[in-house]
């Protein structure tokens, strides 16, 4: 909250595509509406140090090889967030060959990508996750760094990158993500702002908020009722009226030459909540990997339904 706007970031759309449930539970507690929210907070602390950890590796690497722009963790607050996404223009101007911990804000949303690398007239986008495979929320959170930094006039490349926990790099275009983070992002604010403005905590029994029932937050909730998702409760891929906003169809584009084996599972979730197949050879993709089959740069491979 700053000067009585919700400001948000991509760990807020990250978890909006969870649990809406949990995100606006964690928003209450915030404003005082309800108790602490049910974390494991010796879990949580030591995968975020980790993390921490395989972030500062890559940092390490870049650093040996290229000229770094640090961009601090600045206050959040408005003059705070304002003043790091300049600072984060003022290195893309200068062209540093890497910025880290690169700050983007535009009124409402706040957001700090791992690394901006320059790439010939263009920066590449590159987060770093302790995962060992490609998730929804990692893809929109990169969507959405992509998306304010190109409003904010910083030369994007078309693929974003992310540096798993095994060090194996995938990449994915931009073009793929935006048309999903965009409404996904209008849901969020939309979420957020019309809570807000409820004066109310959330209930569970509303059912125009999205539940997983799997996280902390509804596993308290299990006992009581409410109609859980056909899909096993993933936020972002519920099934049912009650459950989703909008509709979820199926769209495939050309792979990247750069595309993993590892990703598809991920691709194909985001592909979900993007669209219809826009041709016969999409619809032949998005039926093989239904079947668990998929095509990758290296040749056929097998990946994990669900």
């Amino acid at each position: 909250m700053a000067d009585d706007r919700v400001i948000y970031s991509a760990s807020d759309l990250a978890a909006a595509a969870r649990c809406e449930y949990a995100l606006l539970r964690a928003f209450d507690a915030k404003l005082g509406r309800g108790p602490a929210v049910a974390v494991e907070d010796e879990l949580l602390a030591r995968t975020a140090e980790l993390g921490g950890e395989h972030e500062q590796r890559h940092l390490d690497i870049l650093r040996a090889t290229a000229d770094v722009a640090v961009i601090g963790r600045p206050a959040y607050t408005v003059a705070g967030l304002t003043a790091a996404a300049e600072a984060t223009m003022r290195a893309v101007e200068r062209r540093a060959p890497v910025v880290y911990q690169a700050a983007m804000f535009d009124g409402r949303f706040a957001g700090f990508a791992d690394f901006l690398v320059l790439e010939g007239d263009q920066y590449r986008l590159r987060d770093t996750k302790l995962a060992r495979s490609v998730k929804v929320e990692a893809l929109l959170q990169l969507a959405a760094y992509a998306g304010t930094l190109a409003t904010a006039g910083v030369p994007v490349a078309s693929e974003v990158e992310l540096v798993l926990g095994d060090g194996a790099a995938v990449s994915y275009p931009v073009g793929e993500l935006l048309p999903v983070y965009r409404p996904r992002r209008a849901a969020l604010q939309r979420l957020l702002d019309d809570h807000l403005a409820s004066g109310q905590p959330v209930a569970w029994e509303d059912e125009s908020v999205r539940a997983c029932f799997r996280c902390p937050e509804c596993t308290l909730q299990v006992p009581r009722p409410r109609r859980p998702s056909a899909c096993g409760g993933h936020a972002a891929e519920s099934a049912g009226p009650a459950h989703r906003r909008g509709h979820h169809h199926h769209h495939r584009s050309r792979a990247p030459q750069r595309r993993c084996a590892r990703t598809v599972c991920a691709h194909r979730r985001i592909a979900d909540l993007a669209g219809a197949p826009a041709d016969r050879t999409a619809r032949r993709r998005q039926a093989a990997l239904r079947g668990g089959r998929c095509a990758a740069a290296d040749g056929a491979a097998r990946c994990e339904q669900g």
